[in-house]
């Protein structure tokens, strides 16, 4: 933990992407056992999605996958790739072994359960560590599965309010480099701790800063870098959009 109040991770195979790596790593393996039935887990997948009113290609737009490939996955004609295995398992509340498989526990909450995957959305570009125009911000958000328990060791917030952007920029540095992920908890909007790390609107504009309270009731926005000069908001012109609790970086 960070004199900020958020958490600093660098080592993306220790942070980020271990809880999902384990998992593709698991389903990997069950994948490429001889006694692996492809035909048997398109039908559970099928049943799963019809369930819930989804063909081929509706289930292929929500995973983000191409028209041709979903039906050739849909129809067990070729095998779903381990990341959007995760995902499935995800959408449909599942376990992964259970999707593969048919073995073990078929709810990913159930007893003797591995995991318990949420869905956190990623948006690129969404806040720069300098400043981004806001009504330029249109991306497409995408969702990605991470273990419960892993969310966890950084906030206690309920996974809905959590998402993740990327750095743009380098007016936090050190504490934060281009392309670092920030997962930025949007329950937390209070100021009420000086000098923490915050994702705020500004005007116009989208912005990671540190916030410090001032006795006028005004805001300075202060950046790590010694070479950018700080902002102070006056009468309004700021709005919380959540606390950065967590700076992720590949190393």
């Amino acid at each position: 933990m960070t004199s900020s109040g958020c958490t600093a991770v660098t080592g993306m195979s220790n942070s980020l992407l271990e809880g999902s790596n384990i998992l593709e790593d698991s389903a990997k393996k069950l994948v490429n056992q001889a006694s692996f039935d492809s035909q048997a887990m398109a039908d559970r997948v099928r049943k799963l999605a019809q369930g819930k009113n989804l063909n081929a290609q509706e289930l292929g737009r929500l995973l983000d996958v191409k028209k041709g490939s979903a039906a050739n996955y849909w129809n067990g004609d070729s095998i779903w790739p381990t990341d959007k295995l995760l995902a499935l398992a995800t959408l449909f509340n599942v376990n992964t072994r259970w999707l593969l498989s048919g073995e073990g526990p078929r709810g990913a909450g159930e007893a003797g359960s591995e995991e318990d995957a949420v869905l956190v959305q990623e948006i690129d570009l969404a806040y720069g560590m300098g400043s981004t125009y806001l009504d330029f911000v249109t991306l497409e958000p995408k969702t990605i599965p991470f273990p419960r328990s892993w969310l966890r060791t950084f906030t206690s917030s309920d996974p809905e309010h959590l998402f993740f952007a990327r750095g743009d920029g380098d007016s936090m540095m050190p504490t934060i480099l281009d392309q670092d992920i920030v997962l930025i908890d949007r329950s937390q909007i209070a100021i009420n701790r000086q000098d923490r790390i915050w994702a705020v609107a500004y005007g116009d504009l989208g912005m990671i800063k540190r916030v410090r309270a001032m006795p006028d009731g005004s805001y300075q926005l202060l950046s790590d870098n010694p070479n950018v000069e700080p902002a102070v908001a006056v009468d309004g012109e700021m709005s919380v959009i959540g606390r950065v609790v967590a700076v992720i970086r590949r190393t």
